[in-house]
């Protein structure tokens, strides 16, 4: 398919305002490391119950992220993140009006279900309406709205605090800053639930749905006169698509190296003490007699060069990497990943080894795997 076909300007028009959620999920998660002396004094809690206060959104993370595809399947990816974009308004007022702890508690859960589902259908929709070529690049623009997220919240927790005296002190309207940093999310949240009225459902949701009508117009809108051939590639790839299950973790010999490896890699990125960085940095800064959160903000800051730096490098060899991620993945005559209007750039893997495929692709197009040859 030609470049010319796609209509370009409404395709990234579409990637940042998902991406909108990508920049929330940043920020609710970042959001609260200046909070922490706030919430301790106002709900005079202990050390035990300020944790589980910082800490609580990511229960309703995982509980978002695991109910979301299926969600998506039923109602549609736009549907869900319109939702998410209700709980994380919702989420950001109320984090900031609590009185108590079980009430706080209850909103920034709310958060975390928003911010579980965006950071598993914001990508998810880019992808499916992202041509094949540019699909990879515009979905890594979500890594570096979740930093650019991180930074802004550190950096509006700082100027808060810092035009107030400190997080406990009143900062406006009479209330205390502290109160003020979760209402800074408000313009985002309502922006994001008022941008997604502008963009369409998924093409790929609309036909598995049985939406010819909506479908086509979606696709024409993106695609022009190739919308038809898109429709058909789209049911074709349906027609043999795999709804994934826990079965598929298991092997013939228990569960699958693979999956070992990525639980691996998930538990020693939490080891690796980010989070630690991402909640209590304020607290940490204070200790070596920083003022509140500026440290946390310039390292939240310095993590956009390598995000950025990982684009570059995936925009500029995404072919070689393509190409060496070919030739280290098996083929196979079935491909289960169809999450796009038409089929993926990237290569065949099997089932067994489609997962490692993907990783082994990221590692080469980024430069921590070597080019062969």
């Amino acid at each position: 398919m030609s470049d010319s076909s796609h209509n370009t300007g409404f395709i990234v028009l579409i990637t940042l305002v998902a991406t909108i959620g990508g920049f929330l999920f940043g920020f609710d998660s970042g959001v609260i490391n200046g909070t922490v002396d706030g919430l301790r004094t106002a709900f005079h809690s202990d050390s035990v119950g300020t944790g589980f206060n910082v800490a609580s959104m990511l229960l309703g993370c995982a509980v978002g992220a695991f109910l979301a595809g299926r969600l998506a399947d039923l109602f549609g990816r736009r549907t869900i993140l319109i939702i998410s974009a209700v709980f994380f308004t919702v989420s950001a007022w109320g984090s900031g009006i609590a009185d108590g702890s079980l009430e706080f508690i209850i909103y920034r859960l709310l958060g975390g279900l928003a911010v579980g589902a965006a950071s598993v259908l914001a990508p998810a929709y880019i992808s499916e309406v992202a041509p094949a070529k540019y699909r990879g690049r515009l979905s890594s623009i979500q890594q570096i709205a979740i930093i650019s997220g991180l930074f802004i919240a550190f950096l509006s927790n700082y100027l808060i605090a810092g035009s107030a005296g400190s997080s406990l002190d009143v900062f406006a309207l009479g209330y205390e800053a502290w109160r003020w940093m979760f209402w800074v999310e408000l313009a985002p949240a309502i922006t994001f639930f008022f941008a997604l009225l502008l963009i369409p459902e998924s093409p790929r949701f609309l036909v598995s749905s049985g939406k010819r009508e909506k479908a086509m117009a979606v696709l024409t809108k993106l695609m022009g006169n190739r919308a038809e051939t898109k429709y058909g590639e789209i049911r074709e790839t349906l027609a043999v698509d795999h709804r994934p299950s826990f079965r598929d973790l298991v092997g013939p010999n228990g569960v699958r190296p693979i999956v070992w490896f990525g639980i691996g890699l998930a538990s020693f990125q939490q080891l690796v003490g980010i989070n630690i960085i991402f909640y209590y940095g304020a607290v940490l800064w204070q200790s070596a007699g920083f003022t509140e959160s500026l440290p946390g903000g310039l390292c939240g800051h310095r993590q956009d060069r390598p995000q950025a730096d990982v684009v570059d490098r995936l925009d500029r060899y995404g072919d070689h990497a393509q190409h060496d991620g070919r030739r280290l993945c098996h083929r196979s005559p079935r491909r289960r990943r169809q999450t796009g209007p038409d089929r993926l750039s990237g290569p065949d893997c099997s089932d067994r080894g489609e997962p490692l495929c993907d990783l082994l692709q990221l590692l080469v197009g980024t430069g921590h795997v070597g080019h062969a040859g």
